[in-house]
């Protein structure tokens, strides 16, 4: 990629033109010596010479602005594409929401069918325990990944906080206390 000096003035003078200076003070030079009399070869050869470094000047300029175009172009792509995979990662997360509220509407329903009270040895309750010793792991999980108001994981939370006051409860009633 090419860099442009954007503080450079007319009168900088870098190293590709130095030499190309050297030469138009020479031909100019000598063109003052002779005063009328008809230039040299030398100095037809050395406007050769600036026609071909102008050619060449300008080959390179755009070439760097061709190379500037696909730049901009490719980057215009790249916008997009981080565009789609934004409203795909959102799509994907609603999805996975709804798939969670689902999951806990069957779970609830399922536990007024079955009933209110439920008979809990001790190896049930150490069971439970397990298990929402893993919900609370997956509900840090989330937490990890989840923007930090996320209402849908803040009401998870909550549930989760009673369902592990309840089970302290619970505890503190089979201990006898």
């Amino acid at each position: 990629m090419i860099a442009i000096d954007i503080f450079c003035n007319e009168f900088d003078v870098g190293d590709d033109n130095k030499d190309r200076l050297h030469r138009t003070y020479a031909a100019a030079s000598t063109l003052a010596r002779r005063g009328k009399a008809p230039p040299g070869p030398l100095v037809y050869l050395d406007a050769a010479l600036s026609v071909l470094d102008l050619i060449g000047a300008c080959a390179r300029r755009r070439q760097a602005q061709e190379i500037t175009a696909q730049l901009v172009i490719e980057g215009e792509r790249l916008e997009q594409l981080i565009a789609e995979l934004f409203q795909q990662q959102e799509a994907l997360r609603v999805q996975a929401r709804a798939h969670q509220r689902q999951q806990l509407q069957a779970l609830r329903h399922r536990i007024e069918r079955e009933g209110h009270e439920f008979q809990i040895t001790q190896a049930h309750f150490t069971s439970l325990a397990r298990q929402v010793k893993r919900v609370g792991e997956a509900i840090a999980r989330l937490r990890r990944d989840a923007p930090p108001q996320d209402k849908h994981l803040l009401e998870l939370e909550e549930t989760y906080y009673r369902l592990f006051d309840h089970q302290l409860a619970v505890a503190g009633h089979l201990l006898g206390g």
